[in-house]
């Protein structure tokens, strides 16, 4: 078996299978940012959000894919530069200071248009699809403080 590194391979291939759950689905995701190649998602996790084909449609999925017949589904995705470096992100980036007790200070802009300026002891920002499950309940449920109790 020969290996090769993660540049080399990208440039070798035609299509990726990723076998694992939402988590193996996003490394390969990373790994092929900015390419159009398409990555068939097998689910050997618990969810599996993104990887939608079970074990046993493995087969049939793979004819499908080498047939062309398949749908390239797009994924929102984060752009995120910091101190010289850029990098993306499928699901959310948190953005702590630098330091302990200091703010993190973000600018914030979406699609090059300005979104506003944040400062706090992190942001948290997400995607559609990447958002934390608490997010989805009232605030008043999430933030809720326990009751006192008298003395």
């Amino acid at each position: 078996m020969e290996t090769v590194a993660a540049d080399a391979f990208v440039d070798m291939v035609d299509a990726v299978v990723s076998l694992g759950g939402d988590g193996t689905m996003l490394g390969a995701m990373r790994l092929l940012v900015g390419r159009r190649i398409p990555i068939l998602g097998v689910n050997h996790g618990d969810l599996g959000f993104l990887v939608e084909v079970p074990p046993a449609g493995l087969p049939a999925a793979l004819d499908r894919m080498v047939a062309g017949d398949y749908a390239v589904e797009p994924h929102s995705c984060l752009d995120v530069e910091s101190g010289g470096r850029s990098f993306t992100a499928f699901n959310d980036v948190v953005v702590t200071a630098s330091a302990q007790l200091k703010s993190a200070v973000v600018d914030l802009f979406v699609n090059g248009a300005a979104h506003g300026y944040y400062r706090g002891d992190a942001v948290v920002v997400c995607t559609p699809s990447g958002r934390p499950p608490t997010t989805t309940r009232p605030a008043a449920r999430s933030c809720r403080r326990p009751p006192r109790r008298s003395r």
